[in-house]
């Protein structure tokens, strides 16, 4: 449980990171008040995450016997809006993202192209922590008394982590990528 009270702002820490990229990504594909709502949306359930986060730790060290799992408990519903919300942050925000970056689209062939390889990269880095929170859901839900969902619990913050570094990482690679001024490294379009 002592990873749970320190994963928990560590993964709130990388979703407002994903909460500012998509206010700024946003910026040309939304008016104002439906990017407030958006990103308020997406806030809200990253605070939800965090908090749950937090109570399942303190829901754990209260709780003696994991063998004994009350579906109803308090800890198990605990777990449940914290997986859940976190599920719900990462579909609605790759749902947002890549609607604002198809939205962004200019109709010229080399920017549409490096819209096209972020939009990419936005889906397969929030989709693996979406399947990951889909597993760990299903998992404690199907199992509560296994405790199957351990391990997908221990592995779903550093997949959060590593997401972001990622991103940060493709930032670079993609830089890189169009500073060369030679389009035939682009690749097909």
């Amino acid at each position: 449980m002592d990873s749970a009270l320190i994963s928990a702002p560590t993964v709130f820490l990388v979703q407002l990171f994903f909460c500012f990229r998509l206010w700024v990504i946003s910026a040309t594909a939304y008016i104002k008040p439906i990017r407030i709502a958006l990103v308020s949306l997406v806030l809200a359930l990253s605070i939800l995450h965090c908090g749950s986060g937090c109570a399942i730790a303190v829901q754990g060290y209260n709780h003696v016997e994991f063998a004994k799992l009350n579906p109803g408990s308090k800890f198990a519903l605990v777990w449940s809006l914290s997986t859940a919300s976190g599920m719900a942050f990462d579909t609605i925000l790759t749902i947002a993202l890549t609607s604002s970056l198809y939205r962004a689209r200019s109709g010229i062939k080399k920017s549409n192209h490096v819209i096209n390889l972020i939009i990419i990269a936005t889906v397969n880095t929030n989709l693996i922590t979406t399947l990951l929170s889909l597993a760990l859901l299903v998992t404690f839900l199907a199992f509560p008394s296994a405790q199957f969902y351990g391990g997908i619990a221990f592995v779903l913050p550093r997949s959060y982590m590593n997401c972001f570094l990622a991103t940060l990482n493709y930032r670079d690679y993609l830089q890189k990528k169009l500073d060369n001024n030679n389009t035939t490294n682009l690749g097909c379009y």
